[in-house]
C-alpha cells in the first residue's frame, strides 16, 4: 500500500477516492486556527521541520483521511483533464 501526503494551508479536503491499489492518505494542514476547539483533535498538532536543520519548525495538523474505491469517478474526473466531459 502506498502512502500519500497532501500538504495544504486553509481549505477542507472533503473526500478522497482512488482506482487501482489502495493508498494511505494523510493531510498536513498548516491552518491550525480553530483546531483547539475541535473534539478529538487535541494531539493532532505536530511541529514540521521547514529545512534540513530541524530547528525551524511550523505547527500543522496531521491526520489520516479515509479513501474510497471509486474507479468510475476517477475516470470521469481524469477525463476532464483531457477535455473529454465523459
Amino acid at each position: 500500500m502506498s502512502d500519500l501526503v497532501i500538504k495544504m494551508e486553509g481549505g477542507i479536503v472533503q473526500s478522497a477516492f482512488y482506482r487501482g491499489e489502495p493508498v494511505n492518505l494523510y493531510v498536513l494542514d498548516y491552518d491550525t486556527d480553530g483546531f483547539d476547539d475541535c473534539e478529538g483533535n487535541d494531539d493532532g498538532i505536530v511541529q514540521v521541520p521547514q529545512d534540513d536543520s530541524g530547528y525551524d519548525t511550523e505547527p500543522a495538523f496531521l491526520y489520516q483521511l479515509d479513501t474510497d474505491l471509486l474507479p468510475d469517478e476517477v475516470e470521469r474526473i481524469l477525463a476532464l483533464l483531457e477535455g473529454d466531459p465523459a
